[in-house]
C-alpha cells in the first residue's frame, strides 16, 4: 500500500469502507490518514471517458486526481487555468482530469 492505492472486494457501502479502512491505518500505524474510495465501474468509467484526450498526446501523460467531495464551484472559479499552461485541468465531480503534455516530472 506504499503507493497508496489498494484493490479490493467488499459489501459496504463508500462511507462505511472509507470509515473501516481510516480506522484501521490509524489503529495499526497510529496516524490518520484521509482515504478516498471508488468501486470499480466508477474508475473503468473515469478511465475510459477522460476529457482531455486527444490525437496526438500520450495515455501516459494523462492523470486523474480524486477528491473525497465535489469541490464548492467558486473554488473552481478562482482558478485561472491559463496560468498553468500548458498543463491542462477538467473538474467533473470528485475527478480533476489532468493533461501534463511535457510530462509531469
Amino acid at each position: 500500500m506504499q503507493s497508496g492505492d489498494l484493490v479490493f472486494e467488499t459489501d459496504l457501502d463508500e462511507a462505511a469502507t472509507v470509515e473501516l479502512l481510516e480506522t484501521a491505518l490509524l489503529r495499526e500505524f497510529g496516524f490518520e490518514v484521509a482515504t478516498i474510495s471508488r468501486s470499480a465501474d466508477e474508475m473503468a468509467d473515469i478511465a475510459s471517458s477522460h476529457p482531455l484526450t486527444e490525437p496526438g498526446i500520450d495515455d501516459r501523460l494523462l492523470h486523474v486526481a480524486f477528491l473525497d467531495r465535489v469541490p464548492d464551484q467558486s473554488l473552481e472559479d478562482r482558478v485561472d487555468a491559463t496560468d498553468y499552461l500548458p498543463d491542462r485541468f477538467h473538474c467533473d465531480g470528485r475527478e480533476i482530469y489532468l493533461a501534463y503534455p511535457k510530462g509531469s516530472g
